[in-house]
């Protein structure tokens, strides 16, 4: 078993089951995102962020070319970049053929030095790989860092608190700790992107 803080600050005890429960609900909502270039092909991780299909990823996973985001179940989508804020490394990808359900999230502002962490992505193509840590700090802009194992594949999918909920996604390694974007930085950059539609 292993401690957390919860948001009211409260020390809560979790359980192998629990982590497995909330690692179950992140793998439905993180996808592989593959991109092909003329350099060959590239992958990396998203977190499916609404119910329409708009997927969050990084800007360096998917800035460009043509975009197929695949489901842990097997289901491959064509995607159509939406927009890209390469400042903050974000990338919204937009999907169609169905109402997908979307992750849970959680406002990053609530996030406290000390809780445990798991990331979710898709490592070496490895669909789905999950791994956990504790946040180190919580910077500036959202920036998350935590010592939560990375490794490439990793980029653009989900960091969430130990219900599941999504705080961010996960972007770079620094110095040997993970940093990831805040869901609050992530909000915003999606208001912007509804807002230019409108």
């Amino acid at each position: 078993m292993a401690a957390a803080v919860n948001p009211a600050g409260e020390l809560s005890i979790i359980g192998s089951t629990g982590f497995g429960e909330a690692a179950e609900r992140l793998r439905a909502v993180t996808v592989q995102v593959i991109t092909a270039t003329r350099a060959g092909a590239g992958f990396g991780s998203g977190v499916l962020w609404s119910a329409n299909g708009l997927v969050i990823t990084n800007a360096h996973v998917a800035s460009r070319g043509r975009v197929v985001v695949v489901f842990q179940n097997g289901s491959r989508y064509e995607a159509v970049v939406a927009g890209a804020d390469g400042q903050h490394d974000l990338a919204a990808l937009q999907i169609r053929g169905a109402v997908f359900s979307p992750a849970a999230v959680r406002d990053s502002a609530t996030l406290r030095v000390g809780e445990l962490v798991i990331a979710m992505g898709n490592p070496r193509g490895e669909i789905g790989a999950v791994t956990a840590g504790m946040v180190h700090r919580v910077g500036q802009g959202s920036l998350i860092e935590t010592d939560v194992h990375l490794a490439p594949g990793n980029s653009g999918g989900p960091l969430a608190d130990s219900e599941g909920r999504v705080l961010g996604v996960n972007s770079c390694i620094v110095n040997g700790l993970g940093i990831a974007i805040g869901s609050r930085a992530i909000q915003a950059f999606v208001a912007r992107l509804v807002s230019a539609k409108n």
